[in-house]
């Protein structure tokens, strides 16, 4: 029951509608109710109903995302999910429904018509199949012949594919209880330039096989991995994995019967060096030599008010940049960010610190190398290299070796390989104190803890030849005009003959005042800038001495 200034109502509840409309007939319109005070008031009766109407039957709710769309929508407005009658649990899993219908470009693709054999690293194998690669030259025919039109399929993919090493993980579609394949699975991209690559390549191609068996690819929508908002706890880690524009956030498949099996690549083209450029052809030189004279304006552009070239500053700052990250001990792994784990899953390309930090950093850690630079190989890892610089890059920017370092086993194991070959694991401390004093020849010479030699002191005590004294250039100026050394200046040599002392003043003081002579200009200077505690301890004595002379 409601009461209010302006109106007062309430509610009934009987235990069937019959009743509910038994009484409404009996007494409708309205019905007399006695107050408590003994006056009777009319009150009005009609039926209740809900404030919020039922949705129409036809509204129907995305399988993906849950969200509820009206009935004229084919695709979900949320992920773009097609519109299906059937529930999750009924549909079919075989990755048709994963299938973005308008093929908008994502870095995910989906791969279905897998055989049961297939597991992610032989899919991983199937999808590096769609890189790109060069074409085998056209034949050159002879002058003036007939070209002959080919019958050949449609096949050509020269210049089609995405980049080499541009995959970055691969996921198998496995049920949680079982492990067993759902035939289908996804490939991610570094970028999507590289994903409509791909597909490109597999348009051209007359057929694609994976396991000798014809697969089928297609972008998904974006509705296939959602986010998983809960916190993660026991095997959650196992059935999510994590995104990798935002290492924050954990993704999981649509289904729950079922989850994405992670596998992330390693691309070993990224510790490999780049092959020097070739001595520039004639055709190159004559290219450039074009190129020279549009370049001559933008390099006005670039020079300074004084005519001097311009120098980039982004190449200095970087120097220094990492300068000071070698001095901080700090490195590009550790500015990596954690989930709620503490360690999150790799991801990106090649899982060396995302997508972004892959140019080597040097640590001030003291890391022990396993390396064998004869056969140039690292025996932690069992891996071979071309060059050194790629062997120590491995071993700074791999999740890989960083695993292994961390397992005694592995490490004992490749200590005795070590000592098999006859060398000891390396480290790569560096003694920095020791290159300063070597940059700065700043070497102190030991104390003889014995007594000197007999020649030693027979040379201690020969006479020390003394060096003629070095003239002043003043002194060689009054020598040229007729001075002498202790004369006087002037004609006659009259002048004074004592030098002319340079006295230092207390600031702030008067000339003539007690207490204002300091003493010798040059000699408070050097103690001044020499900030030598002997010269201190000889400035309060003379100090007190002074005082001392003043008391009579």
């Amino acid at each position: 029951m409601s009461t209010g200034s302006r109106r007062s109502y309430g509610f009934a509840e009987f235990s069937s509608e019959t009743d509910a409309a038994d009484f409404l007939d009996r007494h409708y319109p309205a019905f007399e109710v006695t107050t408590p005070d003994g006056s009777s008031s009319r009150v009005y009766i009609e039926y209740s109903r809900e404030r919020r109407q039922a949705p129409p039957a036809d509204d129907w709710i995305c399988t993906m995302c849950h969200f509820q769309n009206f009935s004229r929508r084919a695709t979900c407005k949320e992920c773009q999910a097609p519109r299906s009658s059937e529930s999750t649990s009924e549909m079919k899993l075989d990755g048709q429904s994963d299938e973005c219908p308008q093929q908008a470009p994502s870095v995910f693709i989906v791969v279905r018509g897998l055989a049961s054999s297939v597991n992610e690293i032989s899919l991983a194998n199937g999808i590096k199949s769609l890189y790109v690669d060069k074409g085998p030259e056209p034949k050159q025919t002879p002058a003036g012949a007939p070209k002959l039109k080919s019958t050949a399929p449609v096949g050509n993919t020269s210049g089609l594919g995405a980049k080499p090493g541009s995959l970055a993980r691969v996921f198998m579609i496995r049920d949680k209880s079982s492990e067993i394949s759902c035939n289908y699975g996804f490939a991610e991209f570094a970028t999507l330039d590289d994903a409509r690559a791909a597909v490109a390549k597999y348009h051209a191609s007359p057929n694609f096989l994976i396991n000798a068996r014809p697969a089928s690819i297609a972008f998904i929508h974006s509705g296939v991995f959602i986010p998983y908002l809960h916190p993660v706890q026991g095997e959650d880690d196992r059935f999510t994995f994590t995104a990798v524009h935002n290492p924050s956030m954990r993704l999981s498949y649509w289904n729950p019967a079922v989850y994405a099996s992670e596998l992330t690549m390693f691309n070993e083209n990224l510790y490999e060096d780049k092959a020097k450029d070739a001595a520039p052809t004639k055709k190159d030189n004559e290219a450039n030599a074009a190129k020279d004279s549009k370049k001559r304006k933008a390099d006005k552009d670039l020079a300074g008010p004084t005519g001097k070239k311009a120098i980039a500053m982004a190449p200095q700052l970087k120097m220094w940049a990492n300068k000071h990250a070698e001095l901080s001990g700090k490195s590009a792994s550790s500015s990596t960010s954690n989930t709620g784990h503490d360690e999150s899953p790799a991801t990106g390309v090649n899982a060396v610190g995302g997508l972004t930090a892959m140019a080597p950093v040097a640590s001030s850690a003291m890391v022990v190398s396993y390396a064998d630079l004869d056969d140039m190989c690292c025996l932690l890892c069992r891996r071979r290299f071309k060059s050194e610089p790629s062997l120590r890059r491995h071993e700074q920017l791999s999740d890989m070796h960083k695993t292994n370092l961390d397992s005694e086993a592995t490490i004992a194991k490749a200590t005795q390989d070590l000592k098999a070959r006859g060398k000891e694991p390396v480290s790569n401390y560096r003694d920095r104190a020791k290159e300063r004093r070597m940059a700065h020849k700043k070497r102190t010479q030991p104390k003889a803890a014995h007594l000197p030699r007999k020649d030693q002191a027979d040379s201690a005590t020969a006479k020390v030849v003394p060096t003629k004294p070095a003239v002043s250039k003043g002194a060689g100026l009054l020598a040229k005009m007729g001075w002498t050394k202790g004369a006087g200046l002037g004609a006659g040599g009259e002048g004074r003959t004592n030098i002319i002392e340079t006295l230092a003043y207390t600031p702030g003081v008067g000339l003539g005042a007690e207490g204002g002579k300091v003493g010798d200009a040059v000699e408070e200077a050097a103690r001044a800038t020499k900030n030598d505690y002997s010269d201190f301890v000889s400035k309060a004595k003379d100090k007190a001495r002074e005082r001392y002379e003043r008391m009579g």
